[in-house]
């Protein structure tokens, strides 16, 4: 992804509720429901 769109994208997300998931290597999904996120890396672009 081109650093100035990452950029702009990152800077862009809103306040509210977010779901966030991720998958095991078995495949086992996991959600979290919050109400607050941040960026914490650029490289690579990872919330948290």
């Amino acid at each position: 992804m081109d650093k100035k769109a990452k950029k702009k994208v990152l800077q862009m997300i809103p306040y509210g509720a977010y779901v966030v998931g991720t998958k095991t290597p078995e495949g086992t999904d996991h959600l979290m429901f919050g109400t607050w996120l941040m960026q914490t890396s650029f490289k690579p672009a990872l919330v948290a």
